[in-house]
């Protein structure tokens, strides 16, 4: 019997040999690249890649592959599935057997890291989250960019694991049935100590913190409260200010926790190009950093600005979605309707997300620079 399944065992691997070998999987799979995905069966708009790379994904009769910024296809659509690149390195799934996986690939399109997981997430300071099965609640791991499993404490709860940002990652710990949140480094070290009961993603050198009293106040990469927990609730840092909540409206301070912006905001965003998204009485505007108003509140959702637009939609334009400048105007005249907003601008492109599978990828001026349809 031994020498049997010995035997079994040679053909198995002869087998999956034989397939990565044949014409079911492209000859040049390892040497492509890139794109948008789909984590949890959720469906994630694809974002362009790094500058580094200067590659869009692009989906083809329901396959992956990647264009450049003038819209010619320079990956042949083949993968099941792909995310952009973050650190040199991109998430590809590919049907290996039965079933696709992820793994990863270098800017050259060379496999770096072999297909074997569920769910593959972006690099952040040389570490990304990967799953083994299909569910963000099952347990998870971090690896480096070889593909190396990085070793955690042994009290981290593997089913709350965060992407790294300013060089921590957020983790939950549970110990003695009590959970609590500190942060580890990329080596899997923890380097603040878990005594908070939330906690938010470092951003420009701070973090918010809930200690005991049910407050949110800041902290360092060391984990010196900087600014005092004052807050009922709080947001990350961007442009120098953080949105934080006082008896029930929002305004800003700077990284002292001086009020820089009263609050008197029912809804506050992140800054981003020197505008933030916030809600006044049921519609969308923007203020800038001295808290004036530069775009009136008239939209019923619109996005951050990223080089210089950002999507928006009203009821006087139908629901339709278009970009707006920073003056308020329309620089793409809303004409996209539909349950997803256009994405970000990136790299001069931006990626619009129509009915029935179709999509496009547009310019600033609305141009149409790839189509699927």
């Amino acid at each position: 019997m031994k020498g049997k399944r010995f035997v079994y065992m040679i053909l198995a691997a002869l087998m999956f040999l034989s397939f990565l070998l044949t014409s079911e999987v492209p000859a040049n799979w390892r040497r492509e690249s890139q794109g948008g995905m789909d984590v949890a069966s959720k469906r994630i708009q694809p974002q362009a890649s790094l500058e580094e790379v200067g590659l869009y994904a692009i989906i083809q009769n329901g396959k992956w592959g990647y264009m450049d910024k003038r819209g010619k296809t320079v990956i042949q659509p083949r993968f099941e599935n792909a995310a952009g690149f973050s650190e040199g390195l991109a998430a590809v799934r590919i049907r290996v057997g039965s079933r696709g996986q992820w793994g990863y690939i270098d800017q050259r399109g060379l496999l770096i890291i072999v297909p074997q997981y569920e769910i593959a997430g972006d690099f952040h300071d040389g570490v990304a989250r990967v799953y083994n099965a299909r569910s963000l609640d099952s347990p998870g791991k971090y690896i480096d960019t070889s593909g190396n499993s990085i070793q955690l404490p042994p009290a981290i709860n593997l089913k709350n694991l965060w992407e790294f940002s300013g060089g921590l990652a957020k983790c939950e710990f549970i110990q003695d049935d009590k959970r609590t949140w500190g942060f580890i480094n990329p080596k899997g070290e923890i380097a603040i100590n878990p005594i908070y009961s939330s906690v938010g993603e470092f951003s420009e050198g701070l973090a918010f913190v809930k200690p005991d009293n049910n407050k949110y106040g800041y902290i360092d990469t060391k984990g010196k409260m900087i600014i005092g927990p004052i807050y009922g609730s709080a947001q990350g840092f961007s442009d120098g200010l953080a949105a934080v909540n006082v008896d029930g409206k929002w305004g800003y301070i700077d990284k002292t926790g001086r009020m820089i912006i009263r609050p008197n905001l029912d809804l506050a965003y992140e800054f981003s190009e020197g505008l933030a998204t916030v809600r006044v009485d049921g519609r969308v505007g923007y203020i800038n950093k001295t808290g004036k108003m530069e775009i009136a509140p008239q939209f019923l959702n619109a996005s951050q600005f990223s080089e210089g637009l950002a999507a928006a939609n009203s009821l006087e334009t139908a629901k339709k979605w278009g970009y707006i400048d920073q003056s308020g105007k329309w620089a793409i005249p809303p004409q996209w309707a539909g349950e997803g907003r256009p994405g970000m601008f990136r790299g001069g492109l931006a990626y619009i997300d129509l009915r029935d599978g179709q999509a496009r990828y547009i310019d600033k001026s609305g141009n149409i620079i790839w189509k699927n349809y």
